[in-house]
């Protein structure tokens, strides 16, 4: 690990959602959270793998406004 940040934009479609993720996510809090806040913390991805490790929640709530033609609120990133 080189301690560096490094934020790179990715279309949703390209990303791979771990398949053994324990969470079960409040889709509607984080939609309001969207709303009010914006995006404002990346997805998280271990680059070994290529596999998201946190932010599943924040990608399906991503997914269902763009299928909903729901345009995401701007954030810090």
């Amino acid at each position: 690990m080189s301690g560096n940040l490094r934020i790179e934009y990715m279309p949703l479609s390209t990303l791979k959602k771990w398949p053994r993720n324990p969470k079960r996510h409040a889709l509607a809090a984080i939609d309001q959270s969207y709303d009010r806040f914006g995006f404002t913390a990346p997805i998280l991805i271990d680059e070994r793998t290529g596999l998201m490790v946190a932010g599943h929640g924040r990608v399906d709530q991503l997914a269902a406004r763009k299928a909903a033609g729901k345009e995401p609120q701007k954030g810090f990133f």
